[in-house]
């Protein structure tokens, strides 16, 4: 067998991941693409940031030729913008080691710099650039752009100069909460606007002082600012990333008239039914004629992921109409691209997202795995197909919408065999109607990119549907473990129930996402990764991933399951989940596996038998996906042959008063309260009444009796490797400790990694290189 270190370098070195896209129609014979692509560079360490160029031109039989720059260029920048009539670009470039002028930024026209200036350190903190943030939105006359920073203040000690009358306290060591894992350097946001012309940065006065700032857009008339706002005045924060039901509103800034200030655009809303029980908005989009703002919202709900809502607002009569509501049950579809389960995205693309027409939206969403954008029609309030690039249902995996221009549209392509291909399709928006199969017509697709297959080892994938009582059914019949079980499904303790959330119940088939190797099977067969998501509510995605191929180029078959809890199926099978962690998410993965295995060593009608060595099985996952495999090698004693965690989570009794999102175990456990934490904003208008000494025991017992550090330990054999995040803010790294101690403990083979700067996902190009081997290493020792 190849060297594994050799192996994961050649294939990670052939693989780029896509930051950025623009496609600019400059006549119509003429279009210019612009990407941004990053690449994981081993050897430096770090992330290679890089920007081509491609050129279509029209020759006189009406066919596109592609034309490609020869070299790509170096791209150092945090972030960038085009303005709406792509007359303008601004980039933003963030210098960690200057202290006096942290960010510049430099304007561009027609590709020559125009205008250059820097914004200084003692006016803001750290600026914000994720996409929860907004980037560098402009103004409609393109004078003047946003951007959101840290909100200035001032930490004085004692000893620092002052007036000899200033009685000022000190403040420079009180603790100061923030925003959790990967927003620890932000606590206040505050909204700053440049001008152009002039260079001039000025923080935008009129926000209110207890709310932080994100995802700015100027008004139609320039005269004022929507923006989405975060109280801080909480008697505690809770982490944000990856949260979508943080109570969030959407304000209006009224910043150049005789009325300027700053009002809660919710007190003027007038709610249509659906949009009436919303209570959490993000992401907000003018139209083009500036006569309407989408927006995304959700209910107020106990999970942290959930299927949203797609509202738009008449902007001057602020009539709020409901485009496209929550999915509860997915319509039964035989076709993967009719089928529509919800909208499941962080955001609305932040360019481009209206048609010029101001009739239609772009949006993404998971229909399962699969990845893939719609349309929704704003008059008729319906959710459009288009036709995608893979035009079969066995072949489509993810496809994603990434900017337009004048009816031509950049769309990527991927699938677990095919890394990402960039076309650009011409659309015939008038195609889009309401009766049938509402479908968008585009002419062939143009080949912009595709990446190299000669790396790709993958032979063959396919997303399989799982049917519920293949877990249901031997959960009830499972003889073995009952007090297990019992315990984990316990909540009849009378101080639990009067807490409890009440449960929901699906029947909606699950997937497991299967990968089969390009090499043939060894004799015995396939060894077998059973590789779990995260979140709870996450989602494995059907697309091309560097450490999938990576263990298919070591004789691996991935079979991943998307559990009842993950998006991307509806509402209820989203919330199905809430208090069944342990058991029905564990079972799930256990027994959606052995269904897996029984297909594939059967073959059907339209893929061949695959040879499995049902001896040779394996378990991994992280963050929520690490708290079923552990819970997996725990209630399935001898099973597995090896495990493999990364910062899982493994005690939900001591994660609660440790993690950035504490809430998150009183999800998962079914409970409405605990401490100072209410899961839903309803809890705290009603003004919860506060616990006895006897109620707060029994949720702790409730809390520990589903982690996998509950369960009889001594049964557990299966050699265990975690991979653990020093600065890891939501599963901090004493949970993997927690448990990598007691097994060690009692002989289990362990294997801690420590990766002291690296915060949950193992994200840095050391961590991500380094685990990604010492990952393949144990499961080949343990593979013989």
């Amino acid at each position: 067998m190849e060297n594994p270190k050799q192996v994961f370098t050649e294939i990670n070195d052939a693989s780029q991941t896509l930051v950025e896209a623009v496609i600019d129609k400059r006549s119509e014979e003429s279009i210019n693409v612009q990407l941004v692509w990053s690449k994981k560079d081993l050897t430096a360490s770090k992330k290679v940031t890089y920007h081509t160029q491609y050129n279509l031109t029209q020759d006189k039989h009406d066919k596109w030729i592609v034309s490609r720059t020869l070299c790509p260029s170096d791209w150092e920048v945090a972030a960038f913008s085009v303005s709406p009539s792509k007359k303008y670009v601004v980039t933003l470039h963030i210098d960690a080691n200057n202290k006096e002028f942290p960010g510049q930024f430099r304007v561009y026209s027609e590709a020559t710099l125009i205008k250059s200036f820097r914004s200084p350190k003692n006016a803001h903190g750290t600026i914000y650039i994720t996409e929860r943030d907004g980037t560098l939105p402009w103004s409609n006359d393109e004078t003047r752009f946003l951007y959101v920073a840290e909100r200035k203040s001032e930490s004085p000690s004692f000893w620092d100069e002052k007036s000899e009358d200033d009685t000022t306290q000190s403040t420079k060591f009180e603790y100061q909460d923030d925003w959790g894992e990967q927003y620890t350097d932000k606590r206040c946001g505050a909204l700053f606007m440049v001008t152009v012309s002039t260079g001039k940065i000025e923080q935008l006065e009129k926000t209110p002082e207890n709310v932080t700032c994100s995802d700015p857009v100027f008004t139609p008339d320039d005269q004022g600012i929507v923006f989405c706002g975060t109280r801080i005045d909480q008697p505690r924060r809770l982490g944000l990333v990856h949260c979508y039901n943080r109570p969030i509103e959407l304000y209006h800034l009224k910043i150049d008239s005789v009325e300027a200030g700053c009002s809660l655009l919710a007190k003027e809303m007038i709610h249509d039914q659906s949009s009436s029980n919303a209570v959490h908005f993000r992401s907000p989009r003018f139209s083009w004629n500036g006569e309407q703002l989408a927006f995304l919202a959700t209910h107020d709900v106990i999970t942290h992921n959930t299927c949203s809502m797609l509202c738009v607002m008449h902007w001057e009569s602020k009539n709020v109409s409901t485009i496209v509501d929550v999915v509860q049950d997915p319509v039964s579809s035989t076709m993967v691209m009719e089928a529509f389960n919800g909208i499941y995205c962080a955001a609305l693309p932040q360019r481009n997202c209206w048609t010029k027409d101001s009739q239609y939206i772009f949006f993404q969403t998971q229909v399962g795995g699969r990845s893939l954008w719609k349309v929704a029609g704003r008059v008729n309030k319906s959710v459009l197909s288009p036709a995608y690039v893979s035009a079969s249902d066995s072949q489509i995996a993810s496809e994603t919408f990434l900017d337009h221009d004048d009816g031509f549209l950049l769309i990527a392509a991927q699938s677990p065999t095919q890394p990402i291909r960039l076309y650009v399709r011409n659309a015939d928006l008038s195609s889009m109607t309401k009766e049938g199969y509402p479908n968008l017509c585009m002419t062939a697709p143009i080949l912009l990119e595709k990446q190299a297959l000669s790396d790709v080892k993958i032979g063959a994938w396919r997303v399989l549907p799982i049917p519920t009582y293949s877990s249901d059914k031997a959960c009830q019949q499972k003889s073995e473990d009952v007090d297990i079980i019992a315990s984990l499904e316990d909540t009849s303790d009378p101080m639990v129930a009067k807490l409890r959330v009440p449960p929901t119940c699906s029947a909606l088939d699950y997937e497991a996402l299967i990968v089969i190797p390009k090499s043939p099977p060894p004799e015995q067969g396939y060894p077998v990764l059973l590789d779990i998501h995260g979140g709870p509510h996450g989602v494995s995605p059907v697309t091309y991933r560097v450490l999938y191929n990576y263990f298919a180029a070591l004789g691996f078959v991935i079979v991943s399951v998307n559990y009842r809890g993950s998006i991307g199926f509806g509402n209820r099978s989203l919330e199905s989940l809430i208090g069944k962690a342990g058991t029905q998410d564990v079972f799930d993965c256990h027994y959606g596996l052995l269904y897996a295995l029984d297909q594939m060593t059967k073959g059907g009608e339209n893929y061949d038998k695959i040879a499995i060595d049902q001896s040779r099985m394996h378990c991994s996952g992280g963050s929520h996906g690490g708290f079923i495999s552990t819970h997996l090698i725990g209630q399935f004693p001898g099973f597995y042959r090896s495990c493999v965690v990364r910062n899982p989570v493994t005690n939900l009794s001591s994660v609660f008063f440790t993690s950035d999102i504490p809430e998150w175990g009183l999800a998962v456990s079914g409970v409405r309260q605990f401490e100072s934490i209410l899961t839903t904003q309803r809890l705290k208008q009603t003004g919860f009444a506060s616990l006895t000494r006897t109620e707060r025991w029994a949720i702790l017992k409730r809390l520990w009796d589903i982690s996998s550090m509950s369960l009889d330990l001594d049964r557990i054999k299966t050699p265990t490797l975690f991979g653990l995040g020093g600065k890891d803010r939501r599963v901090p790294p004493t949970q993997g400790l927690q448990l990598s101690d007691s097994l060690r403990a009692l002989g289990v083979e362990i294997k801690v990694l420590w990766y002291p700067d690296v915060c949950h996902s193992l994200d840095s190009i050391e961590a991500y290189g380094d685990f990604s081997v010492q990952w393949a290493l144990w499961l080949l020792k343990h593979n013989v």
